[in-house]
């Protein structure tokens, strides 16, 4: 027990180093083998470990709608924090791609919560956020009405060797729009929506000057849309009537080992491998016009699934001085993806096919210190085979993205 205690006192050591997306996006997928603040949302238990911290997440350039602003204070016996727009909507909903919306879901909140009981921090995130459109008619518009909302959930309990989260989200979108004169009516009305969930649990073993890290996941996403589209007149005329159903399921499941190996206080190697994954989706369409007495309809099925076997995941960091802490990682997965799509009516003859992939991609950054502010930077490293803009003419950002921690 009391090597346990002294391996998590040396994690929280290097959790003030090992912070936020961007130093975990630097390091790549090897990164999901240690703690971190950025964990908090996939490990709501981990709340509880980080109190006094202020973080921003600049994910893209000038695109503040990806930027994201949480906070963490202790509050009696409890910590209680913040977070604002950590929405991904693409994680839950199908959004219509043969329309414009104008309402999108920017203005989300989180509170977050986190306790001790017992042997045992627990932790709960709960989000809400929503938005509406209406446009005011003109030119023929009678309707335009844009309905967007979203409910997230987080539970997770952790201690010193085990972390398990729990997350469930669910959201809906109404999209209406109609036209109409003295002698026409037109009305066109969509409806979708779509829930996430996913399971993570990750126990840390030590073993001599190694930490094992073996780590499940599960996940999905039902979503769905529905679509009705009709036509009239007052001279009688008939117009077909269009019906549209589509309907998507994602489901995945990764097993995956990681170690971490301590040179010193300072600096840590992560290494894993991804055992098994499986990446499985549906797409279903389902369309139907009537039109008199005439009934006109087609449907197809896609699947999707894809088989990791396996992956490779390694990653490095040093803090070289008071100031300045290097990052850098690397990522090699072998893939089986198999497809097989339907035949529909713009075309005649099934689709199956399988293909074996392997990718490799690696990553850097760095990290600065300013007494109780740090700033994470996930590198391009494309700044150093171009050098600076004064001297090759391009335009490349230093970085993919920054996020900075403020301690008080």
């Amino acid at each position: 027990m009391k090597r346990i205690f002294i391996l998590f006192i040396s994690m929280l050591l290097l959790s003030s180093l090992l912070a936020t997306e961007a130093s975990n996006n630097s390091i790549g997928p090897a990164s999901m083998f240690r703690r971190d603040i950025a964990n908090i949302t996939r490990y709501p238990g981990l709340i509880s470990t980080y109190t006094k911290n202020l973080v921003v997440e600049m994910r893209c350039k000038n695109e503040d709608e990806d930027y994201s602003l949480y906070g963490l204070l202790p509050v009696k016996d409890m910590t209680v924090g913040f977070y604002l727009n950590r929405v991904n909507i693409a994680e839950t909903l199908a959004l219509m791609e043969t329309r414009d919306l104008f309402v999108d879901l920017d203005k989300n909140f989180s509170l977050m919560f986190g306790k001790n009981i017992a042997d045992f921090d627990f932790g709960f995130i709960g989000t809400i956020a929503f938005d509406k459109y209406l446009k005011e008619p003109y030119n023929g518009l009678d309707k335009h009405d844009e309905s967007l909302s979203y409910f997230g959930l987080g539970l997770g309990a952790s201690n010193d060797v085990l972390d398990v989260g729990v997350n469930f989200a669910t959201s809906g979108l109404d999209w209406e729009e109609s036209y109409k004169d003295s002698l026409y009516k037109e009305s066109d009305k969509v409806e979708s929506s779509g829930t996430a969930y996913g399971i993570d649990v990750r126990y840390f073993m030590e073993m001599g000057d190694f930490t094992f890290v073996p780590k499940v996941g599960f996940y999905g996403k039902p979503r769905s849309v529905d679509a009705t589209y009709t036509e009239s007149d007052t001279s009688g005329t008939i117009y077909p009537t269009e019906k549209s159903e589509t309907t998507e399921s994602e489901t995945q499941i990764n097993l995956d080992l990681g170690m971490q190996y301590h040179i010193n206080e300072t600096s840590l190697i992560l290494a894993g491998v991804r055992v098994f994954g499986l990446s499985s989706s549906t797409y279903e369409y389902k369309y139907k016009t009537v039109y008199e007495d005439t009934t006109y309809t087609d449907k197809y099925k896609n699947e999707y699934k894809t088989t990791t076997l396996p992956g490779f995941f390694a990653g490095f960091e040093s803090k070289l001085y008071s100031w300045l802490t290097v990052r850098a990682g690397a990522a090699q997965i072998f893939e089986i993806d198999y497809r097989k799509i339907d035949s529909n009516y713009y075309r005649d003859e099934d689709i199956e096919t399988t293909e074996y992939n392997d990718t490799f991609n690696y990553y850097m950054g760095l990290g600065f210190h300013f007494k109780n502010l740090t700033l994470d930077a996930y590198i391009d490293e494309g700044i150093f085979f171009d050098s600076p803009y004064i001297i090759s003419g391009e335009t490349n950002a230093l970085s993919y993205q920054i996020s900075l921690r403020y301690d008080f």
